[in-house]
């Protein structure tokens, strides 16, 4: 019974990661007529993450279809750069073995802004990868309103004879917890949860923690809170890369 349970595994594991290949092969036969192009850099995370592949087969075709879908991106000239193989072999490791959905859809961003990148030897990928990891989507949600235009409109309320100039200016200087939570969150995007001062200020400083955001003490405890904060140098990049939707 043991050696038929032994046999099977080897089986099942020989299967899946005969399936991969497969479907590699058609890649390569279809974009690269034949070469083995994809091959390199599915070779290398093969042999490292073998076991992986064979329990989370579906991710690592997922994983693949992109290359196969976007001929654009993914040409030969990125595939075969060494820069691009070390990439793939970092990223696909890190796609199957993260549980959450809406985060393998993150990394899948952040994988696509590293391959049409021109210097992907100082791409900040393994950072960007590992804030994906960290992040709640809680924080997310609030991150992405330094970034996708929410806080501009808010300031358009604010000063409605504001000039775009003026607007700018303001876009660059920090908020505090206040207007973040109660006003921003709470009242314009309708996260009451936010309005919680404490709750907030939580939120926000574990975002200053990733490096996502700057951070200063602003004032004392009341409505608007103790703590400035603005979008970091960090922040954009990561914005710019995985929160591009």
């Amino acid at each position: 019974m043991k050696k038929n349970s032994s046999r099977d595994s080897i089986i099942k594991k020989n299967v899946a990661i005969a399936t991969v290949d497969a479907f590699v092969v058609t890649i390569d036969t279809l974009n690269f007529e034949g070469l083995p192009v994809l091959a390199i850099a599915w070779g290398m995370a093969k042999g490292l993450f073998g076991a992986g592949i064979q329990l989370r087969q579906d991710r690592a075709i997922e994983f693949l279809e992109q290359i196969r879908d976007k001929k654009d991106i993914f040409s030969r000239e990125v595939l075969q750069s060494k820069e691009f193989q070390d990439g793939f072999v970092y990223v696909f490791e890190k796609y199957l073995t993260q549980r959450n959905k809406d985060k393998r859809g993150l990394i899948r961003q952040v994988f696509i802004g590293f391959s049409v990148a021109e210097d992907k030897e100082n791409f900040l990928l393994e950072r960007i990868i590992s804030t994906i990891e960290l992040i709640t989507l809680e924080e997310i949600v609030a991150f992405r309103i330094f970034t996708d235009g929410t806080i501009r409109t808010w300031h358009k309320e604010q000063f409605p004879e504001a000039s775009e100039e003026q607007l700018d200016e303001l876009d660059k200087q920090p908020l505090n917890t206040g207007q973040i939570g109660k006003y921003i969150l709470g009242k314009m995007c309708g996260r009451k949860e936010f309005e919680k001062l404490e709750y907030t200020e939580e939120i926000l400083s574990r975002l200053s923690g990733m490096g996502m955001l700057l951070s200063r003490t602003g004032g004392t405890w009341g409505s608007f809170g103790t703590f400035e904060f603005r979008l970091s140098a960090f922040g954009y990049e990561f914005s710019k890369y995985v929160l591009n939707d």
